[in-house]
């Protein structure tokens, strides 16, 4: 029998009260491999039943409980997972308070941790983060905030010059290049006004650094500004044709040879 905790109501229940069996929900093509345990096998197994239950209340995805109330959270993202286990270990830190060590430094295991979170936010800086536990949501806004707090520009400089972070500088270095070489430049013959050169040179810089949507936003915006610009010139055209039709009404033209 498994049990389970809800992330949100925080309801306790066994698997035997849900109205459809997580078991019956796992593929049947699942086989064990033959260099794996057979309790590698089942706790693989146990994991994707868990991924399809569903708290009977709230229907919110649940917590894996163990022994001791222990949480096993196999249902978030791997950040969000890697977060959690920073709050543990930020938890320890504070009822400890051993102010004299920096968060990061604590323990092995909290460098690991912030190894790994870090890895992630060097390569989506400022990412959404969705947790459906909003108590522990709070834990781990301030578990980032100590992180960040010890943060040191030149370790992750070097970390990043280095070749850390997945080869994230690499991978960006060559993107650049690669789409740099793409981009000649544009030859008008009307002089453009200064919003719709801004953010045609703003949608370059986007679509150089592979920001995509931001590039196609940019570019739509520039042709409304350039359909607005167009639409007047069109409307001053009629404006000023039509005065001169008032002007010259009943009037006659005679042409000179």
């Amino acid at each position: 029998m498994l049990n389970f905790k809800c992330k949100k109501c925080k309801s306790l229940f066994t698997d035997d009260q849900i109205s459809v069996s997580p078991w019956k929900q796992i593929k049947s093509e699942k086989t064990k491999k033959d260099n794996e345990s057979d309790a590698a096998f089942l706790l693989k197994l146990i994991e994707e039943a868990t991924r399809n239950v569903r708290c009977p209340k709230c229907q919110s995805t649940v917590y894996l409980m163990g022994k001791d109330g222990f949480e096993m959270d196999v249902t978030s993202e791997p950040l969000v997972q890697f977060i959690k286990g920073l709050v543990d270990l930020h938890k320890n830190y504070k009822k400890e308070n051993i102010t004299p060590v920096s968060f990061v430094k604590y323990s092995e295991e909290a460098i690991d941790y912030a190894k790994e979170i870090i890895g992630h936010l060097m390569w989506k800086p400022g990412t959404l983060i969705y947790f459906e536990d909003s108590y522990l949501m709070e834990e781990a806004k301030s578990a980032i905030d100590s992180l960040w707090e010890d943060m040191n520009y030149e370790d992750l400089s070097n970390e990043m010059f280095s070749g850390g972070y997945g080869g994230l500088l690499v991978s960006i270095i060559g993107d650049y290049i690669e789409r740099g070489m793409k981009l000649k430049p544009t030859f008008v013959s009307v002089k453009p006004d200064d919003i719709v050169s801004v953010y045609f040179q703003n949608a370059m810089e986007c679509w150089l650094y592979g920001i995509n949507s931001a590039t196609l936003i940019l570019c739509c915006s520039i042709i409304e500004n350039l359909l607005k610009l167009e639409t007047k010139i069109v409307q001053k055209a009629k404006s000023c044709m039509e005065k001169y039709r008032e002007q010259t009404e009943g009037k006659k033209f005679i042409r000179a040879y």
